[in-house]
């Protein structure tokens, strides 16, 4: 296999001793897809033994199993069918610099090397797989589960409802105690301006002080760190005695980063702003444990 002439400059093809040997003289989507490096070696070495596992020989759900593997490697739980083309063929054209116009032909023409198949057809041949269940279908009854367009490792998809029930029992919780005197006085103090951004915030630090737990989203620079100092100002307002606050990332680098956020919100907060410990990661404030093999569930 070998990409059009006008991609060479941009995508590099893996040489075959860095593929895997199910890869190796062979033309699938699958091998194409780890050959132009969007699928790991480990990735295919499993998709081709879940495959036998539940004899399924279908070239779309091979990729399917293996994109899913490599993106939850790479921090997502599923893949959306609708965006995984751009999500994943874009990691290989971003290697050079392109124009838009530039990306989008290249876009689709990867596309067509991997044989990449349009959404309905691809749904349709992952419903008649053993392979994918449904949302209704028994825990661990398959690897992988088709819910809504988009696809998870069963193992992904119990995590999520697991967290949903909880949260959802924790909204039925009778709401904490709040004085709600103080909380007003301690907005009041932290939300100095009529920003429309800024009541969008205090609306947000009310909300968490008088829930058990809160989800807060946003894109960079929308005040996402500066909500989360005003919750803990705001908190330790409810309190005579310090709080215990735990601060946790999914890695070091992050958690570094948010401990560094944090503080330097101490300097327009002073002392609302209670004193944070540094940020550690998930695992580490789980009490998880180095061991010295992987155990991998799907």
């Amino acid at each position: 296999m070998s990409p059009a002439p006008a991609l060479r400059p941009t995508i590099e093809l893996l040489e075959d001793h860095h593929l895997s040997v199910h890869a190796r003289d062979v033309d699938t989507p699958l091998a194409r897809a780890h050959r132009l490096g969007l699928i790991s070696a480990g990735d295919v070495q499993l998709t081709v033994a879940i495959q036998r596992l539940h004899r399924d020989s279908c070239p779309v759900v091979a990729l399917t199993t293996g994109l899913v593997l490599s993106a939850s490697r790479h921090g997502s739980t599923c893949l959306e069918l609708g965006s995984a083309l751009q999500q994943f063929v874009d990691l290989v054209l971003e290697r050079s610099e392109l124009t838009a116009e530039e990306l989008t032909a290249g876009r689709d023409e990867v596309a067509r090397m991997l044989e990449w198949p349009a959404p309905d057809q691809w749904e349709a041949a992952l419903e008649r797989s053993p392979m994918v269940s449904d949302a209704t279908a028994a825990p661990n009854a398959t690897p992988l589960r088709l819910v809504e367009h988009m696809v998870y490792l069963e193992k992904h998809w119990s995590a999520e409802e697991a967290i949903a029930d909880l949260m959802q029992q924790r909204q039925l919780l009778d709401p904490p105690a709040v004085d709600g005197a103080r909380l007003e006085a301690d907005l009041e103090s932290l939300f100095t301006e009529a920003d429309p951004r800024q009541q969008l915030q205090r609306v947000a630090v009310q909300r968490a002080v008088r829930s058990w737990t809160s989800v807060m989203a946003g894109g960079p620079g929308t005040g996402k760190t500066t909500t989360v100092a005003k919750i803990l100002a705001a908190l330790q307002g409810q309190f005579t005695r310090p709080l215990q606050i735990a601060l946790a990332a999914p890695s070091g680098k992050a958690a570094g980063r948010m401990s560094q956020a944090l503080s330097e919100q101490r300097n327009d907060l002073g002392e609302l702003l209670p004193p944070t410990p540094h940020g550690m990661t998930l695992h580490a404030l789980l009490g998880a444990r180095a061991v010295s093999y992987t155990h991998l569930t799907l």
